[in-house]
């Protein structure tokens, strides 16, 4: 997260904070509220998703006074909005300019997987996990069920939903932030 590009860390934080690569590329402005720190996202039926410090920093850097409400977030270098195949390709690839071992695996899925993940391994429970992620299809839920059960299942709102990767990226941006006063 720390070395690739604005694009990648925001993607990358997005996913991580339960946004799905369609929702990603849908985001305008307008769905975006900097003062509750919240992203309203999705379609019927729209839920809210709490910005982790880390994506919530990036939103408002990248923001600016004569942005139009109905724009994208994430555009391309023609100034295009940003599709879930170009999305895809800038993971991967960025993944490759990190030096990781196998970058071909580092995809949007493996990142949404990562994120579900987490919040199953704190006992999530899975008629909740939508609440945070949006729809997750049957059989991808129950291959995750298969693989991360733990005995005590919690309410949603007893979890921590701020992926660990963010937490450190934050904590990193505030150092940074500290050195540069």
């Amino acid at each position: 997260l720390s070395e690739g590009s604005d694009d990648l860390r925001l993607i990358t934080a997005a996913l991580l904070s339960g946004m799905t690569a369609d929702e990603i590329v849908a985001l305008c402005w307008r769905d975006i509220d900097p003062g509750t720190g919240v992203v309203t996202v999705g379609s019927e039926p729209k839920r809210v998703v709490r910005l982790a410090a880390p994506l919530a920093r990036l939103l408002l850097e990248r923001h600016r006074e004569d942005t139009e409400p109905s724009e994208t977030v994430l555009r391309d270098e023609d100034d295009a909005p940003l599709t879930a195949d170009s999305l895809g390709r800038l993971v991967t690839l960025g993944a490759y300019d990190a030096g990781l071992d196998r970058p071909q695996e580092i995809t949007v899925s493996a990142l949404r997987y990562t994120y579900l993940a987490y919040l199953l391994r704190q006992g999530a429970r899975a008629s909740e996990i939508g609440r945070i992620a949006g729809k997750v299809p049957e059989t991808e839920l129950i291959s995750y069920i298969r693989h991360i059960s733990p005995r005590v299942k919690r309410s949603i709102d007893q979890i921590d939903n701020t992926h660990p990767a963010l937490q450190g990226l934050f904590a990193a941006a505030t150092r940074d932030d500290q050195n540069s006063a």
